[in-house]
């Protein structure tokens, strides 16, 4: 066996990841403008014992907001799905959909992130129909508004929290874990709000929770995603309260149940202090 292993860099640059990303969805979308508003990179290194080969592979998550005239509804999980199956999972994103007509009926408050993001995060623009939206060149955050909306999650959150834990019975699981979805994705929309000035329009848990970890890693903490339990764990949380339509209730083992309730509690306290810590960083830097 050979002592020296041979490099085979199987790495790409964020430029050239950045230029895949961004041909695939103007193939799948009438795209007026696409910007890039942060990336996740990562490197994995295998090592074959028997050739003496090292692999690297590098692997990128895309935060992108795209203008289009018009998109399916359901466009932004289809779109994540394929880019990821399409690239063999070498490239993920976490795509944030919009008319441009839409956003310029928004507040000043309301379009802050938008101005911000197209400021610096350019990746294309149509060269007959770009996004038409007017860009502040100072924007700024309005902190009685990000307080007021957070007040409204967190009291949102806080009553789903507290019934939940009052509801008896041996077959009350499902109701209880719908309960607990909804106080973490007021929480989450709140962090998104606070910290980013975004209110999404897309609600599955999975995206709200890769939008919150492009500021804070409390998601991947409390709720991570990556081993069969922690997957049966998520899927718990992901219950929406629409399910409850059909479901047929029966007796069930609660032991996962209170494993999820710990760890929503523990979600709600930690995202309490980071808002109240950003709250007060901004309105001391406004």
């Amino acid at each position: 066996m050979d002592n020296h292993a041979s490099l085979h860099p199987y790495t790409v640059s964020q430029n050239e990841a950045l230029e895949y990303v961004t041909t695939f969805l103007k193939e799948n979308l009438k795209l007026s403008g696409l910007y890039c508003f942060g990336v996740q990179h990562t490197t994995k290194s295998k090592h074959c014992y028997l050739s003496g080969n090292v692999f690297n592979q590098s692997n990128y998550h895309f935060y992108l907001l795209a203008f289009c005239p018009e998109f399916k509804e359901n466009a932004v999980g289809e779109l994540a799905d394929v880019l990821k199956t399409k690239s063999n999972g070498h490239y993920t994103m976490t795509l944030l959909l919009h008319k441009a007509s839409a956003v310029r009926q928004l507040t000043a408050q309301q379009s802050y992130f938008f101005q911000k993001v197209m400021q610096s995060g350019l990746l294309y623009k149509h060269p007959v129909v770009p996004p038409v939206v007017t860009v502040e060149r100072y924007p700024k955050r309005n902190i009685e508004s990000i307080r007021a909306y957070w007040h409204n999650r967190n009291r949102i959150a806080e009553t789903f929290l507290e019934s939940q834990n009052q509801i008896e019975g041996f077959d009350t699981q499902p109701i209880q874990e719908s309960m607990l979805h909804m106080a973490i994705e007021n929480i989450t929309l709140a962090l998104i709000h606070t910290f980013l000035g975004y209110r999404p329009m897309h609600f599955s848990l999975g995206y709200l929770f890769d939008l919150c970890n492009l500021f804070c890693s409390l998601p991947d903490e409390i709720f991570p995603r990556h081993t069969s339990e922690e997957l049966k764990i998520f899927q718990l949380l992901s219950q929406h309260l629409s399910k409850l339509r059909t479901i047929k209730l029966k007796p069930t083992d609660f032991v996962l149940t209170e494993l999820l309730q710990r760890r929503c509690y523990q979600f709600h306290e930690k995202a309490t202090l980071l808002i109240e810590a950003e709250i007060k960083r901004l309105e001391e830097t406004n």
